[in-house]
């Protein structure tokens, strides 16, 4: 009979699981992996919020949100855990950019992720305190163009 080979051992470690993640996209337990973002423009009142969310997979096109209407999208993060959706928002003068779902900031407490953009940066929404107090800066300026072609 054949003996035990590195190529057996290569499919029992990398090929089946992987195999087993991608098919089983529709099990229940992998159902529990999928995010939902939530988008909400709290710019001003009488301001629109254009902007556009993307991956290295995904483009949902350019949006216009009125103040106080939300957006949202859903998706499951890859295998090798460095999903990464980044945002571009425009309103008046101002154009800022922030990564709205990163793998190694939200992986652990982000199922759902509920976020409102305001003037000095996008807060997600704290679930414990039923307020929308962890805020966090835009991405850097001088890295806008290199992101967003």
């Amino acid at each position: 009979m054949g003996s035990f080979t590195i190529h057996n051992l290569l499919v029992i470690l990398f090929v089946f699981p992987l195999f087993a993640y991608v098919i089983g996209e529709d099990s229940e337990g992998l159902k529990e992996d999928v995010r939902h973002i939530r988008i909400t423009n709290k710019i001003d009142p009488g301001v629109d919020l254009t902007f556009e969310c993307k991956s290295r997979d995904d483009d949902f096109g350019k949006k216009v949100l009125h103040y106080n209407t939300y957006w949202e999208f859903q998706f499951r993060p890859n295998f090798w855990g460095t999903t990464r959706y980044y945002c571009w928002f425009a309103w008046r003068n101002e154009f800022k950019w922030f990564d709205i779902y990163d793998h190694n900031r939200d992986a652990r407490e982000c199922r759902h992720c509920v976020w409102t953009i305001q003037p000095d940066g996008p807060c997600m929404l704290n679930k414990a305190e039923n307020n929308y107090d962890i805020c966090y800066f835009w991405n850097r300026p001088d890295r806008v163009r290199s992101a967003i072609p």
